[in-house]
């Protein structure tokens, strides 16, 4: 009997291209049961967002209709105000449906990260971790289920994009970072390292105006109802004014020389101080000639991603989303860089759980260290790998 159903757990089934056992399909179940039930124990959580600001914007739309568009109430974009409007007119419980709708693309953030996996590896093992890991994240979860915060809307586009130009899409992966950008202003995070791939070749320049129009066309429905075009325009420059420390909760650069006593003076000029980073970087990695694999591609928007999360000022606890996913991919692409998501992942928990809880478990000078290690190490990486492969004008 034992025989038997060992046997059986073995045998294969083709999907597609790739082979797949039972015990394959009992892990891909259990974990995606596993995910789904986390979610579920923290359904009922409420915060201080959800309460000060979508249930009462959801209650604006509830008494005003789509109309309430043209009000001053909100300082989100007009993309996922839309998908609170429709959360209110549905029968849905408030906090329940933007809940679901994170959950929604958690599992889509997953699938695409075990797709590029794949995609890199050609490793069903690999694959079905990555899906696991991405499904399972800690800060993924607690930030669509715990916290009802929409992180995984902008970062899913934004994985998407990243797959596409690991596919040579250049158009539909720009398509896909313009629409990021219309949910969330963090998206253009990493468009450095769009840049640097534009003059590798794997981007036109042409499809980078798809970044301004999509965001453009996602402010009409606002204008449409009333909303002046400028103050449609200003409600990213209201977030960004927003901000009263030089960290918001994420453990960057200025945990280590004080985040309160030189805001006058460090904000505007640690902002062109990583931008003066950035394009150190982009300047070495574009003026180098050496071959540039899919692998590498992944490299450089986690290593750009981690940079300007760390350097910028003003960084809350949840600008770490898209490095915290992309980790995971170079981790299983790369094993002996698995120890970078490990070490990210406490470190992003870390500030999840100081907002969360409003107390800190460990002096977050520490986690900037941690932060700074990876950027350092992973930094080194990159120049090693740029240098091995490096050709002649010769060759190219």
């Amino acid at each position: 009997m034992d025989k038997f159903l060992r046997n059986m757990i073995f045998k294969k089934y083709k999907i597609g291209s790739v082979e797949f056992t039972i015990i394959d399909m009992i892990f891909l179940l259990g974990i995606s049961i596993s995910g789904f039930m986390m979610r579920m124990s923290l359904k009922s959580v409420v915060t201080g967002d959800f309460t000060v600001f979508l249930e009462p914007w959801i209650n604006e739309f509830k008494a005003n209709g789509f109309g309430a568009l043209k009000g001053d109430f909100y300082n989100y974009n007009p993309p996922y105000m839309i998908v609170l409007y429709l959360i209110a007119l549905s029968k849905i419980n408030p906090l329940t449906g933007i809940k679901l709708v994170s959950v929604i693309f958690d599992i889509l953030i997953a699938i695409t990260v075990a797709i590029i996996v794949f995609n890199l590896t050609k490793s069903k093992f690999r694959t079905m971790i990555a899906y696991a890991a991405a499904w399972i994240l800690p800060t993924i979860v607690a930030n669509g289920s715990m916290w009802g915060q929409c992180d995984a809307i902008y970062a899913f586009f934004v994985i998407l994009s990243i797959y596409c130009i690991l596919n040579d899409k250049s158009l539909l992966s720009m398509i896909l970072l313009g629409i990021a950008f219309a949910f969330k202003m963090q998206a253009l995070f990493i468009l450095p390292a769009y840049i640097i791939l534009w003059a590798k070749g794997k981007v036109k320049i042409r499809h980078f105006l798809c970044i301004p129009i999509i965001y453009f066309i996602s402010l009409l429905p606002a204008v449409i109802t009333g909303k002046s075009f400028a103050a449609t325009l200003g409600i990213y420059m209201v977030q960004a004014k927003e901000q009263v420390y030089l960290e918001m909760n994420w453990p960057g650069l200025y945990e280590l020389i004080g985040i309160e006593p030189y805001y006058d003076y460090y904000g505007p000029a640690a902002m062109w101080f990583t931008l003066g980073i950035l394009m150190c970087i982009m300047f070495y990695l574009a003026y180098k000639i050496y071959h540039v694999s899919k692998a590498h591609m992944i490299d450089i928007f986690l290593y750009i991603s981690m940079v300007t999360v760390y350097f910028l000022p003003y960084m809350h606890e949840r600008y770490g989303y898209i490095a915290g996913i992309l980790t995971i991919i170079v981790g299983l692409v790369n094993i002996r860089k698995l120890y970078i998501p490990i070490i990210h992942v406490l470190v992003s928990y870390g500030a999840y759980q100081s907002c969360l809880s409003d107390n800190r478990m460990a002096p977050f000078w520490i986690y900037s260290f941690m932060l700074l290690f990876l950027i350092l190490d992973f930094g080194i990486y990159i120049f090693k790998y740029v240098n091995a492969n490096s050709i002649s004008y010769k060759e190219v």
